[in-house]
């Protein structure tokens, strides 16, 4: 028997699977650029709600059971300091009593300057470290440019596949953006299958601009 994670998973992955397919075969149904456009807008917004309801509808219980951990986390810690308060009051009493019978009390208090925190913590290391460094125009700058490499290729990707099922077709394949569209949705499928359960599907949906001569 599969667990609820897993079927979970398989259907992520068909969703993923047939959106890519339609997604890449829509030119031979569509033909007029026009009518492509509306028509991949509402496939990528029902592929994130289907993915939207699928990977939601298991959140339920974990979330009342960490929310219920949580509840007992923080009573266990108001229980916890009320403890310490009441030795707190009584060492406080007692050293009261030992002051007015003329004791000597020895200084327990321990030295904040050398039990606190360091006073320079190491250097964040990584993606966000080197961020970190920058000046905001700088990382403005970094993160426009990785948004423009993104969305170039995306176009490229875009018009080389467009290319691809137009090369086929004048080689007199029939329908083939379709078979296009199932091979790139059978991979998707197939690396959204594979993926740990638990993760929701990512669909390499691209961007819905179409690509010029189409």
């Amino acid at each position: 028997m599969f667990s609820a994670d897993r079927l979970r998973n398989v259907a992520n992955a068909a969703v993923t699977g047939v959106i890519v397919c339609a997604w890449y075969a829509l030119p031979d149904h569509l033909p007029r650029r026009g009518e492509r456009v509306p028509a991949k807008i509402g496939l990528l917004l029902g592929g994130l709600a289907l993915s939207a309801v699928l990977n939601r509808s298991s959140d339920g219980p974990e979330v009342h059971d960490e929310v219920a951990e949580r509840g007992s986390g923080r009573h266990e810690d108001v229980t916890e300091r009320d403890e310490d308060a009441g030795g707190v009051r009584e060492g406080a009493a007692a050293v009261t009593f030992a002051v007015g019978n003329g004791t000597t009390v020895p200084d327990t208090r321990e030295d904040t300057a050398t039990s606190g925190p360091a006073a320079d913590d190491a250097p964040t290391s990584g993606l966000a470290g080197a961020l970190g460094r920058l000046s905001p125009a700088a990382v403005v700058g970094v993160v426009g440019g990785v948004l423009a490499l993104t969305t170039v290729a995306t176009v490229m990707q875009e018009r080389l596949l467009h290319r691809l099922g137009e090369r086929l077709g004048r080689r007199g394949v029939s329908s083939p953006h379709t078979k296009v569209g199932l091979a790139l949705g059978a991979v998707a499928a197939l690396s959204t299958a594979v993926r740990p359960a638990g993760e929701g599907p990512i669909p390499s949906t691209p961007d819905t601009s179409e690509p010029r001569g189409a």
